[in-house]
């Protein structure tokens, strides 16, 4: 049971780390937005599918589930640097990232 809920605790860091640089690329060849868009419509059809992967595959289903959120959150937060980076004057990216 505390290897499962190990595994739980890190599913969603698992699939958020391995694809943050994948992000950056994608959001510098086809725009923050599209990105951070796309990204945030597939978090949500994970989480929305959780309580299925539950009943068909139990904690692994979950688990699974919690991969795929973090796979499709990872982009988010390169593509918000992109945005950033792009849209605020050179005086500023310091404090938008702070608040960020």
């Amino acid at each position: 049971r505390e290897g499962a809920k190990g595994w739980l605790l890190s599913a969603h860091a698992i699939g958020y780390c391995s694809t943050q640089i994948i992000g950056g690329r994608l959001a510098d060849w086809l725009g923050g937005k599209a990105i951070i868009t796309t990204s945030m419509l597939l978090a949500g059809a994970a989480l929305l599918l959780t309580p299925f992967f539950s009943g068909f595959g139990g904690t692994t289903g979950v688990g699974f589930a919690q991969v795929a959120m973090g796979v499709a959150m990872g982009p988010v937060f390169p593509a918000s640097m992109q945005m950033m980076a792009r849209w605020l004057p050179p005086s500023e990216p310091a404090r938008a990232c702070t608040v960020l």
